[in-house]
């Protein structure tokens, strides 16, 4: 009798510390996320090692992410140099590298940079690449 006493006095103890440590959270409501907008001029320094074959002698670089904190009306002054290639602009693409197409494109979040080179590999390793938002 007393063993089932003690058991029950432990467990009632551990149910009510068990219950007293949950606590309500103050959830705030979701607001959508806009972009933020930054001073200019801007500029980000990527390098380019990522490269992949698409077929065709086409090898991109995709840049995740580097766009999604920028306003559409930011990304209408966005420039893209080559800083290896003694700052040569790709922002008027298509340009021609080594005597070969390249060019960049965008997705929302993404700057994507594309080289037309059928003789794999590439002859270049990585590529420094510097955006600029004026």
């Amino acid at each position: 009798m007393r063993r089932t006493l003690f058991t029950l006095v432990i467990t009632g103890a551990l149910i009510v510390m068990e219950l007293s440590a949950c606590t309500k959270e103050d959830v705030s409501p979701i607001h959508s996320i806009q972009p933020r907008s930054i001073s200019r001029p801007f500029k980000m320094d990527l390098v380019a090692d990522q490269w992949m074959t698409y077929g065709d002698g086409v090898y991109i670089n995709n840049f995740h992410d580097v766009l999604s904190t920028l306003s559409m009306e930011a990304r209408g002054h966005l420039s893209v140099y080559l800083t290896d290639y003694e700052g040569i602009s790709v922002t008027r693409s298509p340009i021609l590298l080594d005597g070969h197409e390249m060019w960049i494109s965008m997705t929302t979040n993404d700057l994507i940079l594309n080289y037309r080179y059928p003789y794999p590999p590439l002859p270049f390793n990585s590529l420094n690449v510097e955006v600029v938002v004026n």
